[in-house]
């Protein structure tokens, strides 16, 4: 029997603006009573008005420090997050913590940032990306059976027509009954943003949900820092592509993979808030699910 379950879940925390040459110390990230987390992976996103990373170049400028499962911090004072990972650690790719660090149920994440640049970094979110640690039984918990055939299989969800300032729960994605569903990865994107201005979106959030409901992340997620590119590839501000390192050949994997029974549902939250940008209006994200059909035998 299993000693434990593991269930992917992503932890944001919102610092908000951070002005140029502003540390904030001491802030905390308070993780839930119901678990242990492992932390695996660390990430970065600010407010912008340019899609994909290009609006991120700001994030050069974040030094930041943390604090293990024994509260101590791990560095000595604040490093620059760009030096350990260019992009920041988005697109669902993110700074990898080696050793992964196990925090107990209830315990906090303590972070310090600060803005050496000279301009404001805003709407700044920090992300801890991992997984809970529960005993076996205590959720309902489905993996791959004894004896089975798997064929890699994408499910597709288009979100019609989402204005700029809009908030749409409770979208459902039913698996379909002939096999059970393993979600590996996900992308999402536009349709040609680049050669449709008024399609490309800038800030959109998703929480992802269980056929029960229950969140994989604390706080609604930003697509550019969970989600793999899709459509147009990012780039690193200078207008050179990145497809080397992010974009369908590197996709964003869930640790672990979510398994979801034939005929059970994912539900997705969406929500978006770019009515700031000059000359937004509706569009139609499509996302991808990427991952297996799962057949018993």
């Amino acid at each position: 029997m299993d000693k434990f379950q593991l269930r992917h879940f992503d932890y944001v925390l919102q610092v908000g603006t951070l002005a140029a040459g502003q540390r904030i110390n001491a802030l905390v990230l308070n993780l839930d009573s119901d678990s242990s987390f492992i932390l695996r992976g660390r990430a970065a996103h600010c407010q912008s008005g340019t899609p994909m990373y290009a609006g991120q170049v700001g994030l050069a400028n974040l030094l930041d420090r943390y604090t293990g499962p024994d509260e101590e911090y791990l560095s000595q004072d604040v490093t620059r997050f760009f030096n350990e990972n260019v992009l920041m650690g988005q697109y669902g790719s993110p700074l990898p913590v080696r050793p992964p660090l196990i925090y107990p149920p209830g315990g906090v994440i303590v972070v310090d940032a600060y803005n050496d640049g000279g301009n404001a970094l805003n709407g700044l979110e920090l992300y801890f990306r991992g997984s809970k640690i529960f005993a076996p039984g205590v959720l309902e918990c489905h993996t791959y059976p004894e004896q089975m055939s798997s064929n890699p299989y994408i499910y597709n969800l288009l979100i019609q027509a989402l204005g700029v300032s809009e908030t749409r729960p409770n979208t459902v994605k039913d698996i379909q009954p002939d096999a059970d569903f393993v979600l590996r990865a996900m992308t999402i994107g536009s349709l040609n943003p680049a050669a449709l201005g008024g399609s490309q979106y800038y800030q959109i959030w998703v929480t992802l949900r269980d056929w029960d409901g229950r969140p994989y992340s604390n706080l609604p997620v930003h697509v550019d820092a969970c989600f793999g590119a899709c459509g147009s590839l990012p780039n690193d501000g200078s207008g050179a592509l990145l497809a080397n390192v992010v974009g369908p050949y590197h996709p964003p994997l869930f640790t672990p993979e979510i398994y979801v029974p034939a005929t059970r549902q994912l539900l997705f939250d969406f929500s978006r808030n770019d009515a700031y940008v000059q000359g937004t209006a509706a569009v139609d994200i499509r996302v991808a699910l990427i991952g297996a059909k799962v057949y018993p035998l």
